[in-house]
């Protein structure tokens, strides 16, 4: 056990005695479970089965320590050092043998599904090492629309890989209900999962403080349905012939992004042009939270939640039965979208009868 002893500076708490395991590659590191207040307050990492390193303070709370010598208010901290070999977790990311940190995204077959309580998904997100980005290297340059749970906004990522890039921001308000922070959190969880070129990625999150903030890939050109609307010809003149092969290509990313998700048996629920992001002539899917930032009339409220009822098979509508055959029906009515330029299915009919013309 090495002893780390910090001392106040100025308001903030400044390293004083390092030290650590010594790594050709990464020199003295410090890295830690979780990303915040689990209840625990000491961790015994098995060594037999994990070869990372772990800070845990003598408090009841633990916290993210790395080389910033910026602290929260601790006055020991132990590191468990298991081996000098391997690599370790380190501000979230991954380290590899030459130095070079890479995404935390790890692919699997089937995605794991996030927890029901925050202590329980800050514990995934640590497990599965989602990247904890310092809220210093965020700066918020544009709003861009707020939900029902806080706002989306425009910004730059200082300490990006990248060095610096433009970046979507999603802000959790302030003292929000335990239940916003769940939904708000399981949708980074799930995001995090998923690496495709028609899925929207997710960077990192900011879970340190308030706001607690998803941070991920921004996609210029805003949503599917907003571009489709101003692809509308003018009245009276005919469209390019380009259009279509546009159309028709905007089809083919989507479905390949759907197949995806459908061959990790992961169910969207919500597909629609909205909830499509577009850079450039690229879409990307997005919006893993169902039902959330989009106007009330949308939806209509059931014992399990809002749901997206022009878009929503029968079976789910009427028995909450969700799967990929439910997905392919909302595939079909968000195709009807594209090659009507922005148009809704159903579109002047309320819900009720939207409902009741399906059932003929």
């Amino acid at each position: 056990i090495i002893l780390f002893v910090l001392r106040k500076k100025r308001g903030r708490f400044k390293q004083i005695v390092t030290g650590g395991v010594q790594n050709p590659s990464y020199g003295d590191v410090v890295a830690a479970k979780y990303m915040r207040n689990t209840d625990t307050a000491q961790v015994y990492p098995n060594f037999q089965e994990d070869t990372h390193l772990y800070a845990a303070p003598d408090t009841e709370e633990s916290y993210e320590i790395d080389q910033r010598e910026v602290y929260q208010e601790i006055d020991d901290i132990y590191l468990y050092p298991h081996t000098e070999l391997q690599p370790v977790v380190r501000n979230g990311g991954i380290n590899n043998s030459d130095g070079e940190e890479r995404e935390f995204f790890t692919e699997s077959d089937i995605y794991w599904v996030p927890a029901s309580n925050t202590a329980e998904l800050y514990e995934q997100l640590s497990k599965y090492r989602f990247r904890e980005i310092r809220r210093d290297q965020l700066q918020i340059t544009e709003h861009l629309g707020s939900g029902e749970f806080g706002t989306v906004n425009k910004g730059v990522w200082e300490g990006s890989p990248d060095k610096s890039r433009e970046v979507a921001i999603k802000l959790l308000q302030k003292g929000a209900s335990e239940e916003s922070q769940v939904k708000f959190l399981q949708e980074a969880a799930l995001m995090g999962q998923f690496s495709h070129p028609n899925i929207i990625s997710l960077l990192g999150v900011v879970t340190l403080g308030e706001p607690v903030m998803i941070v991920m890939e921004l996609m210029e050109n805003g949503d599917l349905k907003e571009n489709l609307i101003s692809m509308r010809p003018i009245p009276g003149e005919l469209p390019p012939n380009s259009l279509y092969q546009q159309l028709l290509d905007f089809c083919h990313q989507i479905a390949a992004g759907m197949t995806y998700l459908a061959d990790k048996s992961f169910v969207h629920r919500d597909l629609a042009a909205r909830n499509v992001l577009l850079s450039g002539n690229t879409c990307k899917i997005a919006d893993f939270g169902m039902a959330r930032d989009l106007e009330e009339s949308t939806y209509y409220t059931s014992q399990g939640g809002k749901i997206p009822v022009k878009w929503t098979a029968p079976e789910a509508l009427h028995y909450r039965k969700y799967s990929t055959a439910s997905d392919v029906w909302s595939f079909g009515c968000l195709v009807y979208e594209i090659w009507s330029l922005g148009h809704k299915p159903f579109e002047n009919y309320t819900n009720s009868q939207s409902l009741c013309t399906i059932h003929r």
